[in-house]
């Protein structure tokens, strides 16, 4: 508990995510042309992230190794060089999967 300037109290309170992971929303979604999103794991574990077109055709591997247990680890995806559309980021891990929609509007 700390004080600030308009004598008002701030309280840190630590967040908890239930499962063995978590995989924030993409921001900004729409985006032109970069938008980033957070992932962070229970426990140490080779996670790959990679980007899909609405066809099922991986068109970028954002990550494809070890992500370490307690950090946030923030991805940066770079739409500069695909075309306007719907992609899918899916985020595999040794124990979880998920998908998230990102919009690239130009």
């Amino acid at each position: 508990l700390t004080a600030n300037p308009s004598g008002l109290s701030d309280v840190e309170v630590p967040v908890a995510f239930a499962g063995p992971y978590r995989l924030g929303r993409i921001y900004p979604n729409p985006f032109n042309p970069r938008a980033s999103f957070d992932l962070e794991v229970k426990r140490d574990q080779h996670v790959r992230v990679t980007v899909y077109d609405v066809s099922g055709r991986a068109v970028r591997t954002l990550h494809d190794g070890m992500v370490a247990a307690g950090g946030i680890r923030t991805f940066v995806l770079d739409g500069a060089d695909l075309g306007s559309g719907v992609y899918f980021v899916r985020a595999e891990g040794q124990d979880f999967t998920a998908v998230r929609k990102a919009v690239i509007l130009k």
